[in-house]
């Protein structure tokens, strides 16, 4: 795992479209949480325009585990995706975790002064 953290901070800090196969496949369950918690930065940062990367941010935003949830919430804005609004407006009324309704609340701040 310490070669993946150091390939992941090195992926997000080139910011090269050709990590979002890893984004994909690092993000999803049976990988440890912070190699998790990158992979979906990653996939907000370089994910614009992806479809597979929309669809896993989105699935994301549900995920067990609220570090990963509040990674996706961030990802949604950083994505530019034109459902984040949405999809955060039904997340706020199901969210129990106070950092991840936080990061809800300020990730609507954020598309709220895009528009």
């Amino acid at each position: 795992d310490i070669i993946r953290r150091a390939a992941m901070q090195a992926l997000l800090e080139l910011k090269d479209v050709r990590a979002l196969p890893f984004a994909l496949t690092y993000s999803g369950l049976g990988n440890a949480n912070d190699i998790r918690r990158q992979s979906v930065r990653l996939l907000g940062e370089l994910g614009i325009g992806s479809r597979e990367a929309r669809e896993r941010l989105h699935a994301l935003v549900y995920d067990g585990v609220s570090s990963i949830r509040k990674a996706a919430v961030e990802g949604l804005v950083l994505s530019g995706d034109d459902q984040a609004s949405d999809i955060l407006e039904r997340l706020k009324l199901v969210e129990k975790d106070e950092s991840v309704k936080k990061a809800i609340e300020q990730a609507m701040e954020v598309i709220s002064d895009e528009r």
